[in-house]
């Protein structure tokens, strides 16, 4: 692109200006997606010296972050999976992520500990027991009900008027469905909500955790387990309560899932909805048309909008990643970004293109700590969008999504639209 190519963009985008610092949260702009295709002609991994983070590897080809993703012995988890990650260092830990320690209260300890930064026996005992709940027959049975949730909110809409699409639809999808996986009264929407914001919050550079809201959201879930643990229902809670799970790790995976299945499936269901109603008028008109291009849309969403932008690991050893020399201790960002818009990968990669075929996407990171709900989060925003289009095909946009500036997560937090039959 050069500097006179990035001028030329930054006038015509008024006060946008291009960035290749990978730990700016602009990096991840749309507007900046052109930067990507200059970095991978220059290179697979650059050293980022971060102007907002501390300093790390930017691993930005496919096979490259499939290593890493694959190789947990040499590329860890357990110092943290985000460059600032407040929320889950390790107390005592002074090599961990920069934020602060969790206090000293064993009860936190235990449930604030994410699958995805434990040691690989761990993961691998504590994953184990529910992953037979994310299946492909788990989720074929949960589809009939997920339809329905959806078709209710259809019905709750407001019509021909302007709405926050985010508000009205796209954040209640994941609610609903997360909230019946676990069991728990979606009355305490509000509650969810504030605990899965306190959880990314901490993940942004120089965030400190919400320590209050987080021994909440741990207090809400060990008393759900005591609960059913004295009563237990058909749910999956009372079902991980009768396998080898401690208590504080049913906690765990309880607001694991609830932070994920919110947050992510519902930017990925609002940033893909900005993008149909980008689409030029015949390719939206073919998409109307035949149902069976809306799960290879869904593909395509993840793709350009990768909810989860990166993840990063911390080397183990001293190692090489495509002719660099990687140290004991560095930081590596497997990003899943800029991979998701390589042009050696996706041709025209900044065009949302509904018969992208084959597209493999990285939107779930990759390897043993891949994404346990990546299939319901396809399986509800297929769903949400069939259902959506068959009732309201002529819905309009009434302007662009309002996307937070955050280093982590791609989050949507407005989008003007008007719910249309016709």
């Amino acid at each position: 692109m050069g500097e006179m190519a990035t001028e030329g963009a930054t006038a015509q985008a008024g006060a946008w200006r291009f960035t290749r610092d990978a730990s700016d949260p602009r990096f991840y702009d749309r507007r900046n997606r052109p930067v990507y295709a200059e970095l991978l002609a220059e290179g697979p991994v650059h050293r980022v010296d971060a102007e907002f983070t501390q300093p790390f590897w930017n691993v930005c080809r496919h096979d490259l972050i499939r290593e890493v993703g694959k190789r947990v012995d040499l590329f860890t988890t357990e110092q943290g999976v985000h460059l600032n990650a407040a929320a889950f260092a390790v107390a005592g830990d002074d090599a961990g992520s920069g934020g602060p320690p969790i206090p000293d209260d064993p009860r936190l300890q235990a449930a604030l500990t994410p699958a995805n930064i434990m040691p690989a026996s761990e993961h691998r005992r504590v994953r184990g027991p529910i992953n037979p709940h994310f299946r492909a027959d788990a989720i074929a049975r949960l589809e009939a009900d997920v339809r329905a949730m959806v078709g209710k909110v259809l019905d709750e809409v407001e019509t021909d008027v302007e709405v926050d699409f985010v508000r009205s639809f796209a954040s209640r999808i994941p609610l609903l469905v997360t909230t019946r996986l676990l069991g728990v009264d979606v009355d305490r929407e509000h509650d969810f909500e504030r605990w899965a914001d306190a959880v990314l919050t901490s993940f942004e550079p120089g965030a400190e955790a919400d320590w209050a809201a987080l021994a909440d959201m741990v207090g809400f879930f060990a008393a759900e387990v005591q609960r059913r643990k004295a009563d237990p229902s058909d749910d999956m809670v009372s079902a991980l309560l009768s396998t080898s799970l401690a208590d504080g790790e049913v906690v765990m995976w309880c607001w694991l899932l609830l932070v994920a299945g919110i947050e992510t499936t519902g930017n990925l269901i609002a940033g893909g909805m900005e993008l149909l109603l980008e689409l030029p008028e015949a390719e939206r008109a073919r998409l109307l048309g035949d149902v069976g291009l809306v799960r290879p849309a869904v593909a395509e969403m993840l793709r350009v909008i990768t909810p989860g932008r990166y993840i990063r690991r911390t080397a183990t050893a001293d190692t090489e990643l495509a002719g660099h020399r990687i140290r004991q201790g560095d930081a590596v960002v497997m990003n899943f970004t800029v991979a998701n818009h390589d042009p050696e990968m996706f041709e025209d990669p900044l065009r949302f293109d509904l018969d992208r075929d084959p597209n493999p996407t990285l939107a779930f990171s990759y390897g043993p700590h891949r994404c346990v709900g990546m299939a319901v989060a396809r399986m509800e925003a297929v769903a949400a969008f069939e259902e959506l289009l068959a009732r309201f095909p002529a819905i309009e946009g009434r302007g662009p999504a309002v996307y937070r500036p955050s280093l982590a997560t791609a989050v949507v937090e407005s989008l003007p639209v008007v719910f249309r039959a016709a």
